[in-house]
């Protein structure tokens, strides 16, 4: 539980310290009014934990690419996705990971779906919330590949 919340932290983080800025139209969900949008394009270390049935089965790391898109009124964003493409490798059985993740926020909490196939035939799909103050992270389901010999 520890590394996910580490996860969400180091993600803002990079969020946060990002450079490379491009400036596109947006339409806020629910609204006809164009809104200001900001899209970061970067590459970040991430790492998580696979956890099936309580237990953590397996560990992966990387460097992804991620493209964030913040959306809102000149000063202050309202809500923002992240995408996450890339390959992780698994630290038990160097398997690698294809993953597709987003991730989609607003000031006060946030969600993800994450999408994880193996080039072994593994395959884990996550859905995680939480808050941000507190701050807190919810795995809320995880669909994990039977293993063979349990």
């Amino acid at each position: 539980m520890k590394r996910i919340i580490y996860l969400s932290l180091v993600v803002f983080l990079i969020v946060l310290g990002s450079s490379a800025i491009d400036n596109v139209s947006g339409i806020n969900p629910g609204s006809s009014t164009p809104d200001k949008a900001v899209s970061h394009r970067f590459q970040g270390g991430y790492w998580t934990p696979l956890i099936c049935d309580g237990v953590e089965v397996d560990y992966l790391e990387g460097t992804l690419d991620v493209h964030c898109v913040m959306f809102g009124h000149p000063g202050a964003w309202q809500w923002m996705t992240m995408r996450y493409t890339g390959t992780l490798k698994s630290a038990a059985t160097g398997e690698q990971f294809r993953i597709m993740e987003i991730d989609k926020s607003d000031a006060t909490d946030f969600s993800w779906h994450s999408n994880l196939v193996g080039d072994n035939g593994s395959h884990y799909i996550i859905f995680g919330s939480g808050t941000f103050d507190p701050f807190t992270v919810t795995i809320d389901k995880t669909v994990c590949p039977s293993f063979q010999g349990e």
